[in-house]
C-alpha cells in the first residue's frame, strides 16, 4: 500500500480541441440531427440551441439502462431513426486511427459493456493493431456505481466459471464468500469497480495487485454512498504473454441532476488526470462502445480542457452498438451532444 494525498470515424474529436470545438460533433451531424427531430415530430429549422435542447432534454432522463424512465418511441419510427443514427456513425464499430498510444483506457459501464470493451481492447493488442509507447500504461475507469439487479444472473454464472478455472485466485474466493443480503455496497461484485476486475480477468486471465493508493484528505460525503478508501489499484497480469499491467480507477460518486449519485465519464476523466499525470501531448485512446463513443469522447475532451489539459491527443474507438439497443438510448446520446454544443 502506498499512502498519498471498424473504420476510423471522421467525427471523433482529434487532439487539442477547445470547448467550442467540442461542439463540432453536433455541427458535423446537424442535418441528420434535424431529420431525427422531424421524425420525432419537431421542426428545429430556425430554433436556437437552447430551444433545441429544451425539446431534447426529456430524452436524457434516467440512466442508459433505465428505459422505463425514458421517453417512449413509437415502433413505427424506429426504422427511420436507425438510418439517421447509422449515418451519424453511432451504430457500427470504430477503429483507432493510430498505432501507438501512451495511455489505453477502457471506459467502465454495465457488466456487458465492460466485457465488450475489454475484449475489444485485448483484440487490438493481440492483433498488434495498436501498441503502447515506452512507459505507456492501461487503465480501466470504473467507480462507485452499485451493481444493477439485472446484471446479477449472468455474473453469478461468470463468477462460478472463473472460480473453477482460477481456483487459487484469492479475490474471487473472497467475493464468493460474500452474501447477497449484505446490501448493494457489500454483496459480491457489488460495484462497477469489482465488475471491471471480473471483466479484465475474463479477457486477460488472473491478476495480482502490486500497488494501491489510499485516499487522503476529506471526500465529499454523499448520503447512502460509502467513503472511498482506495482511489485506484494497479495490477500485474500474470499471463506471461501479456507484457502490460492495468490500473483500475475507483472513481468517486458525484451528485447528478439526471439520476442517483454515481461517478460519470467527466468525473472519471478529471480524477484520471490527477492520478495519472500524463505527459504533455500524450496520446490517449479510450475504448467505449456505440452508440456512446462520440458523446463520451466529447465529455472527456471537455473535462480535460477544464483542468488545463487540452494538449492531450484524445481519440475514442470501440465495438458496434448491439442490435437490441433501443432508439431511446440513441436519442439520449444526441440530447447530450446538443447539451455539449449549447454549453461550449
Amino acid at each position: 500500500m502506498v499512502l498519498d494525498g471498424a473504420l476510423p470515424s471522421p467525427n471523433i474529436l482529434g487532439p487539442e480541441k477547445s470547448n467550442s470545438e467540442a461542439s463540432s460533433v453536433y455541427e458535423e451531424h446537424s442535418e441528420e440531427i434535424a431529420s431525427v427531430f422531424r421524425t420525432m415530430g419537431h421542426d428545429i429549422t430556425s430554433a436556437s440551441l437552447d430551444k433545441i435542447y429544451k425539446i431534447a432534454r426529456p430524452w436524457t432522463m434516467g440512466d442508459h439502462w433505465a428505459l422505463q424512465e425514458k421517453i417512449q418511441v413509437d415502433e413505427s419510427k424506429n426504422k427511420e431513426l436507425m438510418k439517421h443514427f447509422e449515418r451519424m456513425g453511432m451504430v457500427g464499430s470504430i477503429m483507432p486511427t493510430g498505432d501507438t498510444y501512451n495511455h489505453l483506457i477502457v471506459l467502465g459501464g454495465t457488466a456487458l459493456g465492460n466485457d465488450r470493451r475489454t475484449q475489444f481492447a485485448k483484440g487490438l493488442l493481440d492483433k498488434e493493431a495498436i501498441k503502447l509507447a515506452d512507459g505507456g500504461d492501461m487503465w480501466f475507469w470504473a467507480g462507485q456505481r452499485p451493481r444493477l439487479d439485472r446484471e446479477t444472473p449472468a455474473l453469478i454464472n461468470t463468477k462460478a466459471r472463473y472460480l473453477e478455472q482460477y481456483q487459487e485466485d484469492r479475490w474471487l474466493q473472497r467475493q464468493s464468500g460474500l452474501l447477497e443480503s449484505a446490501g448493494e455496497w457489500g454483496r459480491p461484485l457489488a460495484t462497477e469497480t469489482e465488475l471491471a476486475r471480473l471483466s479484465l480477468m475474463g479477457a486477460f486471465g488472473p491478476m495480482q495487485m502490486r500497488y494501491a493508493r489510499l485516499q487522503v484528505g476529506l471526500q465529499k460525503l454523499i448520503e447512502g454512498v460509502p467513503v472511498r478508501a482506495v482511489p485506484y489499484r494497479s495490477f500485474e497480469i500474470l499471463d506471461p504473454g501479456t507484457k502490460i499491467g492495468v490500473t483500475i480507477l475507483d472513481a468517486a460518486a458525484v451528485r447528478r441532476p439526471q439520476g442517483v449519485p454515481r461517478h460519470t465519464t467527466s468525473s472519471s476523466a478529471t480524477e484520471w488526470i490527477k492520478y495519472a499525470q500524463p505527459n504533455s501531448g500524450a496520446r490517449v485512446l479510450v475504448i467505449n462502445n456505440n452508440p456512446h463513443i462520440q458523446r463520451g469522447n466529447a465529455d472527456i475532451q471537455i473535462a480535460f480542457n477544464a483542468v488545463g489539459r487540452s494538449d492531450l491527443q484524445l481519440e475514442s474507438a470501440g465495438p458496434a452498438a448491439l442490435e437490441t439497443t433501443p432508439a431511446q438510448v440513441y436519442l439520449g446520446e444526441i440530447a447530450r451532444m446538443i447539451y455539449n454544443a449549447k454549453s461550449a
